[in-house]
């Protein structure tokens, strides 16, 4: 929360998912994938798990770096929804992003994902 008489803008305020992806894996500039109908109502048949879709608005920024890339889920808050801009507890989420495989496998070793979450507590903290 901003101090007293401290405004902040819905960016400054935003919170963030960075996506960090094996060497090789590249997103594009605007990573967010169009939306895909589906056939399962939010549930998958395996686990029975509600899913749920991020709380708009949100925008997917994607940056490389030589071979290097990551995507960085930006969550707006929005005055009309009170679930905007943050994520629920316990709660599950999915996202449909771009990304480019790349042309061989990551060693055993390397091929891994990681998801770090920021939020801002102070202005530039993230």
């Amino acid at each position: 929360p901003a101090p007293p008489g401290v405004s902040w803008s819905v960016r400054e305020r935003a919170s963030m998912l960075l996506i960090i992806p094996p060497t090789g894996y590249v997103f594009p500039t605007n990573c967010e994938a169009p939306p895909q109908p589906s056939a399962d109502d939010g549930m998958t048949s395996a686990q029975s798990v509600v899913w749920s879709e991020l709380p708009p608005p949100y925008e997917c920024q994607g940056i490389t770096v030589g071979a290097d890339s990551n995507a960085t889920l930006v969550l707006l808050e929005a005055e009309e929804s009170a679930s905007s801009g943050s994520l629920l507890k316990d709660q599950q989420y999915r996202a449909r992003l771009l990304v480019r495989n790349p042309l061989s496998n990551p060693g055993e070793l390397d091929n891994f994902w990681r998801l770090i979450t920021r939020w801002a507590e102070r202005k530039g903290s993230r």
